[in-house]
């Protein structure tokens, strides 16, 4: 239904109808995005991770284990990894690979701006 719909409103035009889907995909995307980043899980930071089928929908995996245990920093490292290959591998030109850079990179961001903003205020109960 919805594919009809976007060719009907496209007059037909398979490419316009096409690239009005593509956008809505992504405007669906940022939506999951911002909402995975405002509502995090449990008390621990929320990631954005592209789906295992790869289909360009985005889904929230909670996560930011303590920086003291190396081994679970490791994993959440090359779970960063898998993300950022994952989008990169989705994205269907230069354009498209440059936004899911940067919003990858803004999950990033914010996820090691929680992390040591925790540790700040763990370091300060200690020497308090």
């Amino acid at each position: 239904q919805l594919l009809e719909r976007a060719l009907e409103a496209s007059g037909d035009d398979l490419d316009f109808a096409i690239r009005s889907l593509n956008d809505l995909r992504l405007e669906s995307a940022e939506a999951i995005f911002s909402a995975a980043v405002s509502e995090p899980e449990n008390g621990l930071s929320t990631a954005l991770k592209l789906s295992a089928e790869g289909n360009g929908q985005l889904d929230a995996i909670s996560g930011n284990p303590p920086a003291t245990d190396n081994c679970q920093t490791n994993h959440h490292s090359s779970e960063w990894v898998e993300l950022f290959v994952r989008e990169m591998m989705s994205a269907s030109d230069i354009n498209d690979a440059r936004a899911r850079a940067s919003r990858a990179l803004e999950v990033i961001e914010k996820s090691i701006m929680e992390r040591t903003g925790a540790e700040a205020v763990q370091n300060l109960h200690k020497v308090l």
